[in-house]
């Protein structure tokens, strides 16, 4: 399986995991079909993975680039909410779309 390297501040991970865990609850709700909770599982265990091995001395983690359809669309759909429109978390945007590219970012650029 092919792995991503996110090279990247904790925070940043941190906010990637709160954008797949709303989305997969609002896209995947429970008591939908196989299918659909099988998707939200899949979500759900992707952004616990990325959580669990991150690595604070490297800060670095991976995650499947099966996965990274799924966790733009996560991440759009995050970022489209009305409280999410500040001026940081448009920057922020554009940093953890740029880390999903494999771009390193830093802690000075996150503003940590």
């Amino acid at each position: 399986m092919k792995q991503l390297q996110l090279n990247c501040p904790q925070a940043l991970v941190e906010v990637i995991c709160q954008a797949i865990e709303l989305y997969a609850t609002v896209a995947y709700p429970p008591g939908g079909s196989e299918c659909a909770q099988a998707a939200r599982e899949a979500l759900r265990s992707a952004a616990q993975s990325l959580a669990e091995h991150y690595n604070p001395q490297t800060e670095t983690t991976n995650m499947s680039r099966r996965m990274l359809t799924h966790v733009k669309a996560a991440l759009e759909y995050y970022f489209d909410q009305p409280v999410s429109r500040t001026e940081l978390q448009l920057k922020q945007r554009e940093l953890v779309f740029k880390a999903l590219s494999g771009h390193r970012i830093t802690r000075q650029q996150w503003g940590v």
